[in-house]
C-alpha cells in the first residue's frame, strides 16, 4: 500500500483531479474505476446491446452511486468499493425488458378504455400497493385461467408491478364497475413451464415477441427460461390456497 502511495503521489500533478494526502489518491482511484465501468467495452462475440447484458447496467449503477455517496471521496470509500464490487458481482441478475415509448402511451391508453369496461374478456385494470410509497398503482394485464385457476403472468420479467405484487401479497383486478379483489401467490421457477406455455398458446399476437420460444413449442422449451417470467396465482382473498395450486397441471385448457 506504502509503496502504491508513493508511486500515485509521483504522478502528473497538472492533472485535472488534486494529487493531494488521501483525498486526491481516493479521488484518482475512484475516477479511475468509475472510467473502466462506464467505458466497459463488451465481447460482440456474446452479446450485442446493453438490454441483454445486466452486468452493463450493474457496473454503471455501481460507479453513480459510488459519486453520490462520495463526492468527496476519502481513503475508507476508496477501500470500499472492492468490496462493493464484489458484493455486487455475486448478485443474480434479473431479467427485465423495458417499455419502450410507444408501449408506454399504449398501456397508458388501454389502462383509459379499461377504467371504463372496454377490453377482450381476459383484460383488466391491475391495481397494486407500491412497496415502499404505498400508493396505489395500476398497469393492464392479461388474466390467464388454466383449469379454472386464475394466474398472472409477467413477460418483461422482474417489473415494478411484479415487486409491488411480490410485496403486497394481494392484488385488485378491474374493468368498469367489475372489482376483484384476489391474493397473489408466486409460483415457483420449476412449475411455471406449462403456465408459460398455456400463456403464450392464448395470448400469443400480443406477447410472442417477449419469448424466445415460438407458439405451439412444448412445455419442455420453457424450463430453461422460466426463472425470466414471474407467474401469480390468485386466489380469494383470505383463503389460503391449497398446496396443489402450486403445481399446475400440463393440461393447457384455457376457459
Amino acid at each position: 500500500m506504502r509503496q502504491w502511495l508513493a508511486q500515485t503521489r509521483g504522478r502528473d500533478r497538472d492533472s485535472s483531479y488534486p494529487w493531494r494526502s488521501g483525498k486526491g489518491v481516493a479521488l484518482g482511484y475512484l475516477k479511475k474505476t468509475e472510467d473502466r465501468y462506464l467505458n466497459l467495452e463488451l465481447d460482440h462475440r456474446a452479446v450485442q446491446s446493453r438490454s441483454s447484458n445486466p452486468e452493463i447496467g450493474r457496473r454503471k449503477n455501481l460507479a453513480r452511486a459510488l459519486r453520490r455517496i462520495y463526492p468527496k471521496p476519502t481513503l475508507l470509500g476508496t477501500l470500499l468499493l472492492p468490496v462493493a464490487e464484489k458484493g455486487m458481482a455475486m448478485t443474480p441478475a434479473r431479467y427485465y425488458l423495458r417499455p419502450s415509448l410507444g408501449e408506454r402511451l399504449f398501456n397508458r391508453l388501454f389502462g383509459a378504455a379499461l377504467t371504463v369496461g372496454v377490453g377482450l374478456v381476459h383484460n383488466y385494470l391491475l391495481e397494486v400497493a407500491g412497496r415502499t410509497s404505498g400508493r396505489l398503482y395500476t398497469t393492464p394485464v392479461n388474466l390467464l385461467q388454466v383449469d379454472g385457476r386464475r394466474y398472472l403472468v409477467a413477460p418483461r420479467g422482474e417489473t415494478n408491478w411484479v415487486r409491488n405484487v411480490r410485496a403486497a401479497g394481494r392484488i385488485r383486478l378491474r374493468k368498469g364497475r367489475f372489482r376483484l379483489e384476489l391474493d397473489a401467490r408466486e409460483i415457483t421457477a420449476d412449475r411455471r413451464a406449462p403456465l408459460l406455455k398455456a400463456y403464450l398458446d392464448r395470448f400469443a399476437p400480443a406477447v410472442q415477441r417477449y419469448f424466445p420460444v415460438v407458439n405451439g413449442a412444448p412445455a419442455s422449451a420453457f424450463e430453461e427460461i422460466a426463472a425470466r417470467y414471474p407467474v401469480f396465482e390468485l386466489t380469494a382473498t383470505g383463503k389460503a390456497p391449497p398446496a396443489s395450486l402450486a403445481r399446475p397441471s400440463s393440461g393447457h385448457e384455457i376457459t
